[in-house]
């Protein structure tokens, strides 16, 4: 590795300054020196390496015109030839994260040691992680400092091509990648040390890495189903014929949408679809769209008095690939909506 190291780093809109979602169509622009995130990035590497040059774009532009943004990442990176880039952190931004990625894929392909940091359910770890060194992050920028630090000390490794540890080692996401290792204990002995370990309460590393998950407090059941309101959650990307709203499967932000199903009995295929991708959609599409949506099957046991009624709304989201933490944000806006339209009960059809 050279005494310093030239870096280009890579921002989006809002981390270079320009604006937030109004400036989400910003082009691909590049210009030398750091900015941003960036001068932090150049400060801490100190006499290691200088941020020559920072490419930043809007969010939808570069995920959108995904072709067009990478060849200008590609001519940049010929252009500056950088001996480590450096992209983000994204933290829990989905479209940002993705760019992040394919800005380190097209970097890799060069040949260049590249690396970013998101959280771990960040679309662009579920697009590309297995292919990327990606050091997991929190969702607050407010981290910014201590991320970049371990973004550095990874990518310092990278281009001065040490070898790569594991990733609870050198601190990045795992690739899905299992490799034959001799280890000084048996597994008996280190399942053993490690359940003293959490009996004491004392810290200790499992040997394969399990995510945990929040707890969520079943609510109590529901004593009268007859004086219940009912309401309709897919997750199918159910919407009219022509997707009004664009939803959007895949990268990008994502939203949760309504409509208005009073009075209607069953969706018919041609005034629906499903904007969902996968065999599934294409099930809803030119099967039958009821498939992601019991609606017949609630009408009849509204007409039976089995339950109240059907609440006048159905909610959809497109669930594929959807980042957890965004899959709450959405969650919580349509709980809300729930809770102040009075219903008591809902059903959630997943693909």
């Amino acid at each position: 590795m050279p005494a310093e190291i030239r870096v280009l780093h890579y921002i989006n809109q809002f981390f270079a300054g320009i604006g937030g979602e109004d400036a989400n169509d910003l082009p691909i622009e590049i210009r030398e020196g750091p900015i941003g995130p960036g001068r932090l990035l150049d400060q801490k590497l100190g006499d290691r390496g200088t941020v020559i040059a920072t490419v930043f774009s809007g969010d939808n532009y570069f995920v959108e015109e995904e072709d067009v943004s990478v060849g200008k990442v590609r001519d940049a990176l010929e252009r500056f030839k950088p001996d480590l880039v450096v992209a983000g952190p994204a933290f829990d931004a989905g479209r940002y994260g993705l760019a992040c990625t394919l800005v380190c894929q097209a970097a890799s392909e060069l040949g260049i040691p590249a690396v970013t940091g998101m959280v771990e359910d960040n679309a662009g770890v579920l697009a590309n992680g297995k292919d990327i060194y990606t050091v997991p992050t929190g969702e607050n920028p407010a981290d910014m400092a201590s991320i970049i630090d371990r973004m550095i000390a990874l990518g310092l490794k990278l281009a001065s091509k040490e070898a790569i540890g594991p990733a609870v080692v050198d601190d990045y996401i795992p690739h899905g990648i299992r490799r034959e290792v001799i280890r000084e204990k048996a597994g008996a002995e280190r399942a053993v040390d490690m359940a003293l370990a959490l009996a004491l309460g004392k810290p200790f590393i499992s040997d394969i890495k399990i995510r945990q998950y929040d707890v969520v407090t079943a609510p109590p059941p529901i004593q009268n189903m007859a004086e219940t309101t009912v309401a309709l959650l897919t997750t199918a990307g159910i919407v009219p014929r022509g997707n009004p709203d664009g939803q959007r499967d895949g990268a990008g932000a994502r939203k949760w949408v309504s409509y208005d199903i009073e009075g209607v009995n069953a969706l018919t295929l041609g005034e629906w679809e499903s904007v969902h991708s996968g065999f599934k959609g294409y099930i809803y599409n030119s099967v039958n769209p009821n498939y992601a949506l019991p609606l017949p099957a609630l009408r009849g046991l509204e007409a039976l008095g089995v339950i109240k009624k059907v609440h006048n709304e159905f909610f959809s989201i497109v669930g594929g690939g959807c980042p957890v933490t965004e899959a709450q944000q959405m969650g919580r806006g349509v709980a809300e909506r729930l809770v102040r339209d009075g219903v008591q009960a809902v059903i959630l059809e997943s693909t």
